[in-house]
């Protein structure tokens, strides 16, 4: 998690190598537990690694024993604060 100051404006999922100085890519990744869900799925939030900030819904698969994501939403703005993820542009850029 990150450390914060009294002066810090972003949220906890907002916290990756874009807006922390103290971040770089080598520890900025982060899966953070959002909502509830049924049965044998999670939906959590993903930021950081250079990845688009977004919201994954996992499914456990018995076949494999472990997670499975079946659905990605990337965001354009953070679902706590607002803020424009702008990190989240420059990732859709890369992959054009």
């Amino acid at each position: 998690m990150c450390k914060r100051d009294n002066k810090s404006k972003y949220c906890h999922y907002c916290c990756n190598a874009t807006v922390e100085p103290e971040l770089n890519s080598d520890n900025d990744f982060s899966y953070m537990s959002v909502g509830k869900t049924v049965g044998k799925h999670l939906m959590y939030i993903r930021s950081g690694n250079n990845l688009p900030t977004a919201i994954i819904v996992s499914e456990w698969d018995n076949k494999i024993q472990r997670n499975v994501d079946i659905g990605t939403y990337v965001m354009k703005y953070c679902p706590e604060c607002g803020r424009k993820l702008i990190e989240n542009r420059r990732a859709e850029n890369a992959t054009d």
